[in-house]
């Protein structure tokens, strides 16, 4: 047998033995990317309320906000999403979904600039819906897309 010949059938096995092992390596990723984008928007809902509460009970206003944010800032150099827009962004995220539990629960499924569109660009509850439903799905079908893509 001649080395080329011994390389081809050992890249042949080692595609078929290895394959499984990049899969893992995949799918343990996509999982991992999704629990961080899960965790960050719980935190910024979580923002948003403690920022809504300041505001209702003690009356903070862009002034305090902004305090916040340079305190976070300095804080946690380098650390990016807490200028003082986003937290009132935070805060508005927070205000216009806490009374429809289902929603705030499908947003989680949703990245933080698709939650943003959604709210800039929709006046009703039932338009955000709509809109959370289908991204929802549309996040789920790529993910599933690539899971079966990276199998083959």
């Amino acid at each position: 047998m001649t080395e080329n010949h011994k390389k081809e059938n050992m890249s042949m096995l080692s595609e078929k033995t290895f394959a499984p092992v990049i899969h893992m390596i995949y799918s343990a990723k996509q999982k991992a990317e999704y629990q961080v984008n899960t965790t960050i928007i719980d935190l910024y809902w979580e923002v948003g309320r403690f920022v809504s509460e300041k505001t209702e009970k003690e009356g903070w206003g862009k002034g305090t906000v902004k305090e916040l944010s340079d305190y976070i800032l300095s804080k946690e150099p380098g650390i990016r999403g807490y200028s003082a827009q986003n937290i009132w962004r935070m805060k508005q995220f927070y205000e216009t979904y806490r009374d429809h539990e289902k929603l705030s629960t499908l947003l989680r499924e949703n990245t933080w600039s698709n939650n943003l569109h959604i709210m800039s660009k929709t006046k009703t509850y039932e338009e955000r819906e709509a809109d959370v439903v289908c991204r929802g799905i549309c996040y789920s079908v790529f993910y599933d897309t690539l899971r079966i893509c990276c199998q083959l």
